[in-house]
C-alpha cells in the first residue's frame, strides 16, 4: 500500500511552505497529491521522484 503524507508534514520535510504548496496545486504545478475523502495527500514515492527531478545532478 502506498504512504501518503499531509502537506504540514512535507512542509517539515522540505522547508517548502504548506502556503506555497496550496497555491502550487491550484496552478497544477508542483508535487503529485491526492484528495482522500476531501483531504489533500501526498505519495511519498511519486514526492520523492518530483524532487529528484527537480535537481537531477545534486541527487547522489
Amino acid at each position: 500500500m502506498k504512504q501518503y503524507i499531509s502537506a504540514n508534514v512535507l512542509e517539515e520535510a522540505t522547508g517548502i511552505k504548506a502556503t506555497t504548496l496550496a497555491n502550487w496545486r491550484s496552478r497544477k504545478i508542483g508535487p503529485p497529491f491526492v484528495k482522500i475523502e476531501g483531504a489533500v495527500r501526498y505519495p511519498v514515492d511519486e514526492v520523492e521522484a518530483w524532487i529528484k527531478a527537480q535537481n537531477p545532478e545534486r541527487v547522489a
